[in-house]
């Protein structure tokens, strides 16, 4: 599966016109979607027919009858809500209060030089705004901003993807990580940044499928050869070099 045909899902699903006229009606919708996790496509193109109003969800159902099975799982992944079971979607959250709000300039710091440069008032005082909301949530992460210890850990097989010019969890951060875990396994992934399912092709996602189908078996990593693009430099010195 290409990284083009799961955006082009979910920029087909962002055309979808919720039909939900209440509260009931939204928490059955997002209580309906959780539920969609590797489903078969009837089941999805029913739910995008009942859910979405006036039609507006017939792109992303002819979309999901022609591609991969599982390929919906990417819209769950960023449309479900933060508190359903099994989700955790607010890790990310815990993780940026613990790595990088403590070491942030302060809110007041900001919106001085926010102002300073002559932004524009509205831009200021939404940045004001978030910057609130990240120190609030952050305050509530405060009691289990713990650093997780090698006994923490449960003793099982774990698979870690680690692209190799991924800016936000470095390799080096996944095989600290990896080193910490009994049964990890890491895979560095060529020529690959962050959010690695689903944007690298075929090879990363049968990985993990055939890991999730025998956590116990040896990890075959051999198709992340094919992935990597060779540098080649030129025969010729360039012009103007030293050579």
């Amino acid at each position: 599966m290409k990284n083009s045909r799961a955006g082009e899902l979910i920029d087909a699903y962002l055309m979808c016109q919720l039909n939900t006229p209440d509260v009931a009606a939204m928490d059955a919708y997002e209580k309906r979607m959780v539920t969609l996790w590797d489903a078969d496509p009837a089941r999805i193109v029913d739910f995008l027919n009942d859910t979405c109003a006036d039609g507006s969800g017939a792109e992303a159902a002819a979309l999901v009858a022609t591609l991969p099975a599982g390929v919906f799982n990417s819209v769950i992944i960023r449309f479900a809500p933060e508190t359903s079971q099994g989700m955790n979607l607010m890790l990310n959250e815990k993780l940026r209060c613990t790595e990088q709000f403590p070491f942030a300039p302060t809110s007041e710091t900001v919106i001085a030089l926010l102002r300073a440069r002559g932004l524009p008032e509205f831009f200021v005082e939404e940045t004001e705004q978030k910057l609130a909301a990240l120190r609030d949530g952050c305050l509530g992460w405060r009691d289990v901003l713990t650093v997780p210890a090698p006994a923490t850990f449960g003793d099982y097989p774990v698979l870690i993807l680690s692209g190799d010019f991924d800016s936000i969890t470095p390799p080096a951060l996944a095989q600290l990580a990896a080193d910490q875990i009994p049964q990890a396994t890491l895979v560095l992934v060529p020529n690959a940044t962050h959010s690695i399912l689903g944007n690298y092709g075929e090879c990363p996602t049968a990985l993990v499928q055939r890991f999730m189908a025998t956590p116990s078996a040896a990890v075959d990593a051999s198709c992340t050869a094919q992935m990597r693009v060779p540098w080649i430099l030129p025969d010729d010195a360039l012009p103007g070099s030293w050579q």
